[in-house]
């Protein structure tokens, strides 16, 4: 019954995004701070008879928010309580940031509760305190956005989050699913250490992802896993009290450590399931594995052979600044099984943003320790820190990510200047010609003329960058060793560059 159950909720929650019972709204009109009036624009379409003027809990009113740009909330928040209707943070340059907890109160008085949307790539930072989901509340993560919070507490008595596919919830320290509150994750939901109290719930669904880095601890909680959903935990699976793990289709779940249970605690798998323990069963358990799903640990194996296998091992993954614009990625891994391709992606000044810098096909079947690098020399100019991960693709097309790591890069001097030349001296290196300054160039049409002491001459036109240093390279290969000069032109503007090949 949980299946069509939870999904509906899902639907539900989804729909319930409306803009309907409030009667004053605000929507941001430029980055700044929430508590200043100047970052939003305020309507009054329902009369509130005394209109503050920013979003705060002091309104007789219940409020509606709309966050477009990138707004910083200082300290702790408290939401809810009669004052805000709904919170919807949308499109890719939003970023709301909390700088303490926040809290999302439940409904009160028969109010309905208050609704969280982050949505449309957008982005909600709590890095440095807790995001607790009150009773009745509900926070939707959809559209390709992503929350991050240093810790989670969801509230007994029907506190909710749904994480749309492609969406994600990064927690960096604890999670915490209390009584009657439910986590729905059809995209990536990752955290430190995981807790069931007395009867929360996760629903996976579909694609959904659970990275738990260390030990999910089940006091009478429910893991309901369904489609092609999986979890992958770093440390041990502990269940107590009535704790549940139902898991159907082509679900899978795999654990570093230990499973311990309780003589009345149960796991039900079907379809094609599979559930693998690299260490061992601990204690009684009502266990089963029907139709083609399995269970597989050191002391304990039921069921079929398992549909899933391991997917990659991650052993290490590390970056080295290889010179002040190339950083080389390192990484090996363990069981290269039915791997197709391993994606570098990268993150600049945060990891909410990861974009796919290159691939690296797979080393075949073996279970061998095996080593790859790729070198990423196409870094940022600006000074500032990159994050990389490394997605690993299955044959099948499933994705498995390894941690994060960062580093810090200096960037080019820009100074003045629209255009700068890299590296330089070259060393034979492959030269770039970057855009340092954007408030000095708008896209329009280039000449480049290159000249030295030799009376050697080239010049061509590009009507971009990436052309740009595409005809560089081919020209410049054809001056001899030395100085040369690189006149850019465009619009009303010049500059002279100095290069020594």
């Amino acid at each position: 019954m949980w299946k069509n159950g939870h999904k509906m909720l899902f639907i539900f929650c989804t729909i319930g995004i409306s803009h309907a019972g409030f009667a004053q709204q605000f929507e941001s009109n430029s980055d700044g701070d929430w508590s200043a009036s100047s970052t939003w624009d305020s309507t009054n379409p329902n009369g509130c008879a005394t209109p503050t003027q920013s979003p705060d809990n002091s309104s007789p009113c219940r409020t509606n928010v709309i966050v477009n740009h990138s707004v910083e909330y200082q300290g702790d928040a408290n939401i809810g309580r009669n004052t805000f209707s709904q919170i919807t943070v949308s499109g890719a340059l939003a970023n709301l940031i909390f700088t303490g907890d926040v809290t999302l109160y439940d409904n009160n008085g028969g109010v309905p509760p208050t609704v969280f949307n982050v949505e449309n790539g957008a982005s909600l930072n709590i890095q440095n305190g807790t995001l607790n989901i009150g009773a009745g509340a509900v926070m939707n993560i959809i559209g390709n956005s992503t929350v991050i919070v240093e810790n989670l507490s969801m509230a007994n008595n029907t506190s909710t989050i749904n994480i749309e596919e492609g969406s994600r919830l990064i927690v960096l320290n604890e999670s915490i699913i209390n009584s009657s509150s439910t986590l729905n994750v059809n995209g990536d939901f990752s955290t430190k250490g995981l807790s069931f109290s007395s009867g929360g719930v996760i629903n996976s669904n579909e694609n959904g992802v659970v990275n738990v880095e260390q030990d999910v601890n089940m006091n009478s909680g429910q893991l309901n896993m369904e489609g092609r959903s999986e979890m992958q935990v770093g440390g041990s699976i502990v269940m107590g009290g009535g704790a549940r793990i139902d898991m159907s289709d082509d679900t899978f779940v795999h654990t570093e450590g230990d499973v311990n249970v309780n003589s009345w605690n149960t796991a039900a798998l079907s379809g094609n399931a599979s559930f693998l323990v690299d260490g061992s069963t601990n204690g009684g358990n009502h266990f089963s594995a029907i139709e083609n799903a399995c269970y597989r640990s050191q002391n304990q194996n039921m069921g079929s052979e398992c549909a899933r296998t391991l997917p990659v091992v991650f052993n290490e993954i590390n970056g080295i600044l290889a010179s002040y614009q190339t950083v080389k990625v390192l990484w090996s891994v363990y069981e290269d099984n039915f791997v197709s391709t391993y994606s570098i992606e990268r993150s600049f000044n945060g990891i909410s943003n990861f974009k796919t810098v290159g691939e690296v096909s797979g080393g075949g079947w073996t279970n061998e320790l095996q080593h790859y690098t790729f070198d990423d020399d196409d870094l940022p100019v600006q000074a500032g820190r990159l994050y990389y991960r490394i997605k690993q693709v299955d044959t099948d097309g499933k994705a498995t990510f390894s941690k994060i790591i960062g580093l810090d890069i200096q960037g080019l001097s820009t100074g003045k200047a629209a255009w700068q030349i890299y590296p330089n001296p070259s060393k034979g290196e492959q030269i770039h010609l970057a855009l340092t300054n954007p408030e000095k160039y708008h896209g329009e049409e280039m000449s480049i003329t290159i000249f030295n002491s030799l009376n050697q001459s080239r010049s061509f036109q590009a009507s971009s960058v990436e052309e740009l240093n595409m005809r560089l390279r081919e020209e410049l290969a054809q001056f001899s060793k030395g100085l040369v000069v690189v006149k850019v032109r465009w619009a009303d503007e010049s500059q002279l560059i100095k290069l020594l090949l």
